[in-house]
């Protein structure tokens, strides 16, 4: 069987342009008006019924993208071992990519564009590291792109 896991229970988005953290507001992935920008994602240990045997953990995030046509950019989601502080802060993160997908995706009815990521990974963190707690950035794997494209993820 398959659970849902509640985002506004458990997921926190944090937008992050040039250098810079917001506390709320639309969060973007890529170069948008030569700013790179990038998206953070708190994780809360969710709260699962019983004591499920866990295979595979998927997040989906949806967005509208613009530009990518042209670029054909990749982006990918990383586990962030700084701390993330809202204002001046670029957190430090892991190299190594959790899961990766191309700028565009498949679109939904609303015209939005869906990211499936597989982080089986990152929630076997939980468990072996027993934190409550998991940070992730969602950026572009080559942010010396030139070429104005980026998604809006909600």
């Amino acid at each position: 069987p398959q659970i849902d896991v509640n985002q506004e229970e458990n997921v926190v988005i944090y937008p992050w342009a040039g250098g810079t953290v917001g506390a709320s507001g639309t969060s973007y992935v890529g170069l948008k008006e030569n700013t790179v920008n990038r998206t953070y994602i708190v994780i809360n240990k969710p709260e699962l019924p019983g004591n499920p045997r866990i295979k595979k953990v998927w997040m989906k995030l949806r967005g509208y993208t613009f530009g990518a046509e042209t670029a054909d950019p990749l982006v990918a989601l990383y586990r962030v071992t700084g701390d993330l502080t809202v204002g001046q802060c670029t957190p430090e993160n892991s190299t190594d990519m959790i899961d990766y997908a191309h700028i565009g995706g498949d679109v939904d009815d609303n015209q939005k564009h869906t990211y499936t990521f597989d982080i089986t990974s990152v929630y076997d963190i939980f468990e072996k590291e027993d934190v409550s707690q998991i940070t992730l950035v969602l950026k572009l794997i080559d942010e010396s792109i030139t070429d104005s494209c980026f998604a809006n993820i909600d």
